[in-house]
């Protein structure tokens, strides 16, 4: 957050705390000389984000693993997208396959990437919708996010193992 003349810049976060499997808002105040040097930071952070996703589709499967997904959802995701000023629509899948229809109909020019809120089988479906499409849209050219929202979370569990993060496989 960012006020014109302050000679400070508030800045929000969301640490993954691992021994404790969550994430937390943090809230870091940065302080400056003066309010010159403040603007000349938030237009470098500005500068560095404009080409970041901005525009998301987020599916989220209600019947996956202890069915909290759109608790997690509402409490925890959507602020963290405000926060950054992230657009986004939410699709919920109502039956089994719902996913591969809804992925099939995603639209490049509306959205920057999707993110699931689910297990693993959401997760396939996308892949699976997105390799449907008349336009044989490329997987390398989607921007695909998962939030835990399953069981086992088994795809996201192999990921984060590849990174050496295993121990944060949690919400």
């Amino acid at each position: 957050a960012h006020v014109q003349g302050a000679n400070h810049l508030r800045v929000f976060s969301y640490p993954l705390d691992c021994k404790k499997q969550y994430r937390k808002r943090k809230e870091t105040l940065i302080k400056f000389s003066n309010s010159q040097s403040v603007e000349i930071a938030v237009q470098e952070i500005k500068r560095n984000i404009q080409n970041k996703p901005k525009r998301f589709m987020i599916m989220v499967n209600p019947y996956g693993g202890a069915k909290l997904a759109q608790e997690y959802l509402e409490k925890i995701v959507e602020p963290m997208l405000y926060e950054a000023d992230i657009k986004y629509e939410v699709f919920t899948t109502e039956y089994e396959g719902h996913g591969v229809d809804i992925a099939v109909q995603y639209d490049r020019e509306k959205f920057d990437g999707i993110v699931t809120i689910s297990g693993d089988g959401t997760l396939n479906e996308i892949i699976n919708g997105l390799s449907k499409r008349p336009d044989k849209c490329a997987l390398s050219d989607v921007n695909i996010g998962v939030l835990n929202g399953g069981t086992a979370n088994c795809v996201v569990a192999a990921m984060l193992d590849e990174r050496g993060e295993r121990g944060c496989a949690s919400h």
